[in-house]
């Protein structure tokens, strides 16, 4: 039997592991909410962290595979610390947490918490006796000039999907930050004051239109035409706000609200419209 190249093996192992974790955090989302979310990083039908716990299982936890006892302590140790390591970076990246555990006990730092510790443990012991094992059986019957165009184009679909969703992510932030830039506008307005709260941006959104109906004045109309601008973009976000429904933003939080508190109301828009 051929040998299959070292990082074309671990290539194709971490995607396999990233679209099983993927499909495993879509069934919990719908036996939860009962209808299809997208919860992975990416916009395809892969979870990278699960791609790299898989990595894990197959490689430096393999030698624990006859003491289960020891793996699972292991894993949820190495899972941990890569949840963990994960969540840091992007909070640092992208001034966003986008998971918190901290309304639970035994988290820290609202990045990991202990319950998905152990579940993250139990997950690599079941996948070291019966995953890894029909993946590693998988790849090597498969025809190697079938790994490799797989290894090729799915490689390439990859970083075309990562570039993607990194450019939809500092344009996430980027929106975040125009519309704190309009509420500074507006605060500094004496015109806006009697009306404009920034504490509560969902009940200005709806002052603001309300008072543009009223008073077609050339600042009424200019203010909600612009938060429209804004708010229409939010369409965008959407997919981001409904895959990680816990995010919050460390300098752009009250906006983030606004356009989470949007969401939810495009959303009974949409439930309404396909009734």
């Amino acid at each position: 039997m051929e040998a299959i190249p070292f990082f074309e093996r671990m290539f194709l192992t971490f995607i396999a592991y990233s679209f099983l974790g993927w499909a495993g955090e879509v069934i919990y989302c719908f036996a939860l909410d009962r209808r299809f979310t997208n919860r992975g990083f990416l916009h395809g039908p892969l979870c990278p962290v699960y791609g790299f716990g898989g990595l894990l299982v197959a490689y430096p936890l393999a030698s624990l595979a006859g003491n289960p006892v020891a793996l699972f302590f292991a894993a949820a140790l190495a899972t941990s610390v890569l949840e963990y390591l994960t969540g840091w970076a992007l909070e640092t990246l992208f001034s966003t947490k986008w998971w918190d555990y901290s309304r639970y006990r035994l988290q820290i730092h609202g990045r990991v918490w202990i319950v998905n510790s152990a579940l993250f443990g139990l997950a690599a012991v079941g996948a070291t006796y019966f995953v890894q094992p029909a993946v590693a059986s998988a790849l090597d019957r498969s025809p190697s000039f079938a790994r490799h165009f797989a290894a090729a184009s799915l490689g390439a679909l990859f970083l075309g999907d990562l570039a993607f969703t990194l450019r939809a992510m500092v344009g996430f932030r980027l929106r975040l930050a125009a519309l704190e830039s309009f509420v500074e506008s507006l605060r500094e307005n004496l015109a806006a004051r009697e009306w404009f709260n920034e504490r509560d941006l969902s009940g200005s959104l709806a002052r603001i239109r309300e008072r543009a109906r009223i008073e077609r004045t050339a600042l009424n109309e200019r203010v909600a035409s612009r938060l429209e601008t804004l708010l229409r973009r939010s369409r965008s976000m959407r997919r981001l706000i409904r895959a990680f429904p816990t995010m919050r933003s460390r300098r752009h939080a009250p906006q983030l609200e606004l356009f989470q508190h949007l969401y939810r109301r495009l959303s009974r828009e949409d439930k309404r419209s396909k009734k």
